[in-house]
């Protein structure tokens, strides 16, 4: 008895049967991760920075348009606990096979440097010409908040944070298209600095800060994994803080603090942030960060607790951790962006919460001090900065 050769007649069958036994196989190891998640256990992390579909429509209309199938594949896809894994394993083929980025938002830089694709967008897009015109009047109204801050008694500083493609622009990948000119580029800050100190505005610029400090260190003040400044970076930008307004008051509760660092190889927190939204399988989180250790200056005697809030964005979340460390202590809270959240530091962790409204109304009023800081990607045109200003000026809430 001879054995029948398989032919095109036998081709669906054996695809069929592929099918289901892929299918199974895909059960199989779904059921198998369920498992090992229920005893405690994770054979692959959860995806970082994934938000999961909560609802979706269940109408006849939903039905009809698509929605309710949409929706219903984004509900139960991240769900599977095979989804991580499928994910993860794309994402690292991506980074590892094709030398790029497996999300839009980010941009594989030289020497691994991983940058916000925001960032190079508005470094390469700066145009002096565009911004001069329109930056008066908002320095205008920066000067009227700082004026009624301090009406009430209270102080007042406004900040301009660093961003990491300014301050290494050698780190940007080989023939990003950058069609601005060094002049607007290198120029749009501080010529903005000009038209804040002709306004008479409390200006603290930490990316002058950095930039002096270039070379200082044996390490960069940006991580090669995060998007903002590394905690040598930040310490230096808070140092410039308390220095501003130690100026501003003469109130020696401000006397910056000093600090040591040392080197780590395992990178945590903001230094690993875009590299922990890749969501690969082996993050790229193997490089040399520097660690800080504060030297809080003693206290005056008599000393009060400070209470500081800071209207500003993820930047000033490293400062704020470290005005904690004034010559008497502070109670700092960060309202992100406005609205974003509500963000304490307490011990060693962050406490972020949802903004509520009558809080924040509550912590302004009781502040000593009042931070508005914009980041240079966004001078000017901060989501915070008109908000803040309706509040202050007009007594209307903004979320």
């Amino acid at each position: 008895m001879t054995a029948r050769r398989l032919g095109w007649p036998d081709l669906p069958l054996a695809f069929a049967a592929a099918v289901i036994c892929i299918g199974g196989a895909l059960l199989a190891i779904n059921l198998l991760l369920f498992a090992v998640r229920g005893h405690g256990m994770k054979l692959v992390p959860d995806l970082y920075g994934v938000v999961r579909t909560q609802n979706f429509g269940w109408t006849p209309q939903d039905i009809l348009d698509g929605n309710f199938e949409s929706g219903f594949a984004h509900y139960i896809g991240p769900r599977e606990p095979f989804y991580p894994a499928a994910v993860r394993l794309r994402n690292q083929l991506a980074f590892s096979l094709l030398d790029t980025s497996p999300i839009i938002r980010e941009v594989r830089g030289r020497d691994d440097e991983l940058l916000e694709r925001g960032y190079l967008d508005d470094y390469c897009s700066r145009d002096l010409a565009t911004f001069l015109p329109a930056a008066p009047a908002w320095a205008a109204k920066i000067r009227q908040m700082q004026d009624k801050v301090q009406a009430q008694g209270k102080t007042f500083l406004y900040v301009v944070t660093p961003s990491k493609v300014a301050q290494y622009p050698e780190w940007m990948p080989p023939r990003w298209p950058c069609p601005s000119t060094q002049a607007n580029r290198l120029g749009l800050v501080p010529a903005w600095n000009t038209i804040v100190q002709r306004a008479g505005i409390h200006e603290v610029d930490t990316t002058a800060t950095l930039w002096a400090a270039h070379g200082s260190y044996p390490f960069p003040l940006f991580p090669q994994g995060g998007t903002h400044w590394n905690d040598v970076g930040s310490a230096l930008g808070a140092q410039a803080v308390e220095a501003g307004l130690l100026t501003l008051t003469h109130d020696p509760r401000f006397t910056p603090f000093s600090f040591t660092w040392t080197l780590s190889n395992h990178p945590t927190g903001t230094d690993i942030d875009l590299a922990s939204l890749l969501n690969v399988m082996w993050p790229p989180e193997t490089f040399t960060v520097p660690v800080v250790k504060l030297r809080e200056p003693p206290p005056p005697p008599g000393c009060r607790r400070l209470r500081i809030v800071i209207i500003g964005g993820s930047f000033m979340l490293n400062i704020e951790q470290k005005l904690d460390h004034t010559g008497c202590g502070a109670d700092a809270v960060t309202y992100e962006y406005w609205s974003v959240h509500r963000v304490t530091f307490a011990g060693d962790h962050w406490v972020v919460i949802p903004v509520d409204p009558a809080q924040r109304d509550r912590d302004l009023r009781a502040a000593d001090v009042i931070i508005y800081e914009e980041n240079e990607q966004v001078l000017g045109h901060a989501p915070q900065g008109p908000k803040f200003y309706k509040w202050l000026m007009l007594g209307k809430d903004q979320n």
